[in-house]
């Protein structure tokens, strides 16, 4: 009897191991999709804000318009070609 006492605790503890193991891998996925989300949101929102800075820019916009508009930088927008 006392075999299977030490064989179900072992057998416990790496079920609770493998738990352990999973919730870290999945918190670990969860938090890399959560940056990555947020990352590309960023990304959007930065290339949405050049297309407009360069239509402005194309339409004879000032930079400081262009600047208050868009959220960009005002090197940003010097920097842009039309």
């Amino acid at each position: 009897m006392d075999i299977n006492i030490k064989a179900m605790r072992y057998t416990e503890e790496r079920y609770e191991d493998s738990v352990k193991i999973y919730r870290d891998m999945r918190n670990t996925l969860d938090n890399a999709k959560k940056e990555g989300l947020e990352e590309g949101l960023i990304k959007g929102e930065r290339n949405k804000a050049m297309e407009i800075a360069t239509k402005m820019k194309a339409k004879g916009f000032s930079v400081d318009d262009i600047v208050q508009m868009t959220g960009l930088s005002a090197a940003e927008v010097k920097k842009i070609k039309h």
